[in-house]
């Protein structure tokens, strides 16, 4: 897809689900890991890897 590797947008469905898990089922948010849609952009910026959590998620996921 968009020149990415299957096994990686597997990758960021999976770290995506556990966001999920860990931060509740309405953590979508606008950019990012957990935006609610993924768009041609952001399967780019995956194939750069510049995809991730933001920096609130990532402390409310580093304190579970």
């Amino acid at each position: 897809m968009y020149g990415l590797l299957t096994t990686a947008v597997l990758a960021y469905a999976a770290a995506r689900e556990v966001g999920h898990l860990l931060l509740g089922d309405h953590a979508h948010t606008s950019l990012g890991l957990m935006k609610a849609l993924w768009s041609k952009d952001d399967f780019r910026d995956m194939k750069q890897n510049r995809v991730d959590f933001n920096s609130v998620e990532a402390r409310h996921l580093a304190q579970c």
